[in-house]
């Protein structure tokens, strides 16, 4: 006569086993809001101001797999969210910015292979991917005033300064009489032209 197991009852351990089973607590589950908020933490520590660009935010997201498994609607939730309490440029930064893009598009010019024959052209197609040309803080405009200048150099002319500080033209930082001369006490002459 073989003894007969019993079965212990159910949610009792069995009686062969350790009285004491340690169970480790299954790992909690970060809930849609908490990873909304390491994103917007992750927002702060990139720095990103309020005129930030959903778009490149979200590239940026993607590129660097910080989505935390979100998905592209509640990322914009947070982006919102975030963008409500971001610091707005100020214009000391602004400044500091273009002073800095300015430096690094000289350098740019010093650094590459331009000549007194190089044209602006040819200059724009070859660097338009670096990124010390392609930095928004500077304006196309200032920019290619910037090369004439440098290729003047380069070809012995004297350069007139066309572009300020803040990018502005330099007829626009004279004053009235400097840019009028002569021509205030000159008479006019204002004829039209009939068609």
């Amino acid at each position: 006569n073989a003894p007969v197991p019993v079965h212990p009852p159910q949610g009792m351990p069995p009686t062969n086993a350790p009285s004491a089973v340690i169970q480790e607590p299954a790992p909690q589950k970060t809930t849609v809001e908490q990873r909304k908020q390491q994103v917007i933490n992750v927002f702060k520590s990139w720095a990103i101001d309020a005129l930030a660009v959903w778009d490149t935010v979200l590239a940026r997201l993607q590129h660097e797999d910080l989505t935390l498994d979100l998905s592209p609607k509640h990322l914009r939730q947070a982006f919102d969210k975030y963008q409500k309490t971001a610091p707005l440029p100020s214009k000391a930064n602004k400044k500091t910015k273009l002073k800095q893009a300015q430096a690094a598009y000289q350098e740019l010019l010093k650094s590459t292979n331009v000549t007194s024959n190089t044209t602006w052209g040819a200059f724009q197609a070859d660097h338009k991917t670096d990124p010390r040309f392609r930095d928004p803080a500077l304006r196309l405009q200032a920019k290619e005033d910037m090369f004439r200048d440098f290729v003047k150099e380069l070809r012995g002319e004297k350069v007139i300064c066309q572009h300020g500080a803040d990018g502005s033209s330099a007829l626009s930082q004279l004053s009235y009489y400097q840019v009028v001369g002569w021509s205030l006490y000159s008479p006019f002459k204002i004829g039209f032209v009939s068609l």
